[in-house]
């Protein structure tokens, strides 16, 4: 093996991640969804009239004794953060444009602060639905009429720990419905789309100067910005063959004109 090829293999060599993630398989047990100490069925009704008469002060104070009584389901959903991680992977929020002035990543980590805010949120969700309320104050839920057939404790059972799990899972998706989703690790590499080490950037973006005009589009629409392949084809007027050659003759390009820079891409690419 030349000297070449032995630096080639030595670049994309993928290094162990010795990363220690919650090994939580089982989720907890919930004794009981609720304390058993008020009347629900009271309490689901003053809020449905408080929200038909536009009183926001007596829904404030029913919701919170509803949460009061729900107390059960919501620490119990708190609880199952390490086996949501453990089955779901991690997530990542983007930050606010202030933050993003004191940190180098346009990207932090979902914590567990923020899963409860899910979780409140999903409640809520759950309550409007099943009293076929509209958060913003019309009814305006299709599958939502207000007089359920079971209890509000069987539907928070059958909703609240899958709606949970929905939308955490939706955070995974791009806000740009062009870019194909990234995993956990792009995200600890990425800022976001840009390498996180400043150094490897400057030589990414020299690189790219030296390309042809149509050779740097196709490494930034599919390396940087990483669209689908499907958009970056349909923007090129592409197909997936002449597409898949002119990505292994931009590498092999890249890969002369600076080994660690081919090596930085195929990284991103994988990760």
């Amino acid at each position: 093996m030349d000297a070449t090829a032995q630096l080639k293999a030595l670049l994309e060599i993928e290094p162990q991640l010795e990363f220690e993630f919650p090994q939580v398989f089982v989720q907890p047990k919930i004794e009981s969804f609720s304390r058993g100490k008020a009347n629900i069925k009271k309490l689901l009704n003053t809020l449905r009239k408080s929200r038909k008469d536009d009183n926001g002060a007596l829904f404030t104070k029913a919701y919170n004794d509803l949460i009061l009584e729900f107390r059960p389901t919501i620490e119990w959903a708190k609880l199952s953060w390490d086996y949501l991680l453990t089955t779901e992977g991690m997530r990542y929020l983007a930050r606010p444009e202030g933050e993003r002035m004191y940190c180098h990543g346009n990207y932090r980590a979902f914590t567990d602060r923020d899963f409860s805010r899910i979780i409140h949120k999903v409640f809520k969700e759950c309550l409007f639905s099943y009293l076929g309320i509209s958060p913003f104050g019309n009814e305006s839920f299709s599958n939502g009429t207000g007089k359920n057939n079971c209890s509000f404790i069987f539907y928070l059972k059958k909703n609240f720990w899958s709606g949970t799990v929905k939308v955490y899972k939706e955070l995974e998706n791009p806000s740009d419905p062009n870019q194909r989703k990234l995993t956990a690790y792009s995200y600890l590499r990425c800022v976001p789309y840009e390498f996180l080490n400043r150094y490897h950037q400057e030589i990414v973006d020299n690189i790219l100067t030296r390309l042809t005009s149509e050779e740097k589009e196709i490494a930034e629409l599919h390396f940087i910005s990483f669209f689908k392949e499907e958009e970056i084809l349909k923007r090129r007027n592409l197909t997936p063959e002449d597409f898949s050659k002119l990505k292994e003759e931009l590498l092999a390009k890249i890969f002369l004109l600076d080994p660690l820079v081919h090596a930085l891409l195929l990284q991103i690419e994988r990760y």
